[in-house]
């Protein structure tokens, strides 16, 4: 047995994190607006409502990832050729028009926001939001922008973006090189802990705003 059981603990994280939140993904996957998406039967207006709530997310979260750029433990795990909120205001600004914005977001992308924000108080914490929402871009995502192409009708690129990477040439190369960066930073078992909690938070959060993208979504005249 290792002398430091924290030595032990620091080459664990990425299996950590995708065995102990196996079934907040898999809940996830089956909640609110996902099954409609994956089923081929979500509309224009609720993937419309779903990408206008996933910003302010994406918003809180690369603002937090730029002011803990220079921590000395997690800084070598931010990517910010994984930024999205450029490409998911191009997609609004596609299947918006110019008055997206006149769209508020819904309250659960705002408590959603606001968790990402608290985090920056204890960056480490910020590991598990961005596994959530840049792995699962990297590996579902590439499913669901097909899936969403042909639903909507969309021709080549335009109200995708969000699925494209152009600065990841290889992304399943990118996976693994990202799950080998969350194994070599230098977490103790306590940091490890509190990012696998933060990121089941992360997966409630996301659900509950899936759960509340539907309802939402304006239905169109009968």
């Amino acid at each position: 047995m290792s002398p430091n059981p924290d030595l032990d603990a620091m080459s664990q994280l990425a299996d950590r994190l995708r065995l102990e939140t196996k079934s907040s993904h898999h809940r996830a996957e089956r909640t609110g607006v996902m099954p409609l998406l994956l089923a081929g039967k979500a509309d224009r207006a609720t993937y419309f409502l779903l990408i206008r709530n996933l910003l302010p997310v994406y918003q809180a979260l690369e603002r937090a990832l730029r002011s803990v750029a220079q921590d000395p433990v997690i800084s070598g795990g931010i990517y910010p050729e994984l930024w999205r909120e450029p490409a998911l205001v191009a997609d609004l600004e596609v299947l918006g028009g110019p008055s997206w914005s006149d769209t508020a977001p819904l309250p659960e992308a705002l408590r959603y926001a606001a968790r990402i924000e608290a985090a920056v108080e204890r960056p480490v914490l910020l590991l598990a939001h961005a596994y959530v929402r840049y792995l699962g871009d990297l590996s579902g995502g590439q499913v669901l922008k097909r899936l969403v192409r042909s639903q909507l009708g969309l021709e080549g690129e335009d109200g995708t973006s969000f699925y494209d990477f152009p600065a990841v040439a290889d992304i399943d190369a990118f996976k693994t090189k990202y799950r080998e960066t969350l194994n070599r930073l230098p977490l103790s078992s306590a940091d490890q802990d509190a990012v696998i909690a933060e990121a089941i938070e992360a997966f409630r959060l996301n659900m509950d705003l899936f759960d509340a993208v539907p309802s939402a979504a304006p239905r169109p005249p009968s």
